[in-house]
């Protein structure tokens, strides 16, 4: 399973890129042993690095790629939406890849 440690591999920051629109959707910070994730919209959420990350295919387009907040209680309850099957993820050291399944 992907966890935002093995996802981030070392990194301190990234940012997440829409694949379609080539906005920045999401800004991933690493803070010792957690990570703060801050959507487009100014509202972030901070989890352990260890926190799974679960993809969850979707048969007419491209998956998405969630993960689990305790005690968050928001519109979608506890699940958090990271990005998009495929979107870029752009790294603190310049390097770019594509957040797929593994």
């Amino acid at each position: 399973m992907m966890t935002f440690e093995t996802l981030m591999a070392g990194r301190k920051s990234a940012e997440i890129v829409c694949l379609y629109k080539g906005t920045v959707v999401r800004k991933l910070t690493v803070k010792g042993t957690t990570i703060e994730m801050a959507a487009a919209s100014g509202e972030s959420v901070e989890v352990r690095m260890g926190t799974g990350i679960v993809f969850t295919p979707w048969f007419m387009d491209r998956g998405n790629f969630t993960f689990y907040v305790p005690d968050l209680g928001g519109p979608n309850g506890n699940v958090v939406k990271l990005c998009t099957e495929h979107d870029l993820i752009r790294f603190d050291d310049g390097t770019e890849s594509h957040v797929d399944p593994r």
